[in-house]
């Protein structure tokens, strides 16, 4: 993308609306002729971006501790001859969700809120593209929490089970 001084520098000689929002049409300098007002300066935006940096570093710190106490969680959860085996299937539903389900549920995402297509590609997203996106994201982290909490409630039971099948063959043991 580049920025133009005005749209007559930019070579534009009508206005379209695409979705309540002004594009400048038939611009001989731009790459797609069509431009819209207000690029984003560096100024305006560096305060977002250090948000967006920000925040990602929160996300991934956050995933990385989540994966290591899922990864405990597993762990207590089956034999010990079966850790291995566990912790290969684990691995690749984290890779088959992440990469590739995930991935495609974006990319439909996208293309579903998107109003202005040119040459395969999306030019400019509706008003609602942001918020789909964060009350996907927010409903695939609930997710995981509700399969983190489910995890933790069946081992505990597990474990409850144990307990007591440990002191019935106590029980039976000491009364032989």
């Amino acid at each position: 993308m580049t920025t133009y001084l005005s749209p007559c520098h930019a070579g534009c000689s009508g206005i379209d609306e695409v979705d309540g929002l002004q594009v400048y049409a038939n611009c001989t300098c731009a790459s797609f002729r069509r431009a819209t007002q207000g690029a984003c300066s560096g100024n305006a935006c560096e305060g977002a971006f250090q948000m967006h940096q920000m925040m990602y570093t929160l996300i991934f710190t956050f995933a990385g501790l989540s994966f290591q106490a899922q990864g405990s969680l597993v762990l207590r959860a089956v034999e010990p001859r079966d850790k291995s085996v566990l912790l290969g299937l684990t691995g690749a539903f984290i890779a088959l969700f992440t990469f590739v389900f995930g991935h495609l549920i974006f990319i439909g995402m996208s293309g579903m809120n998107c109003i202005w297509w040119e040459g395969s590609r999306c030019h400019l997203h509706s008003k609602q593209h942001p918020y789909s996106i964060a009350i996907t994201s927010c409903s695939m982290v609930v997710l995981a929490f509700i399969i983190t909490i489910t995890t933790i409630v069946c081992i505990k039971m597990a474990e409850r089970r144990r307990a007591r099948t440990a002191q019935i063959e106590l029980i039976g043991q000491s009364n032989t």
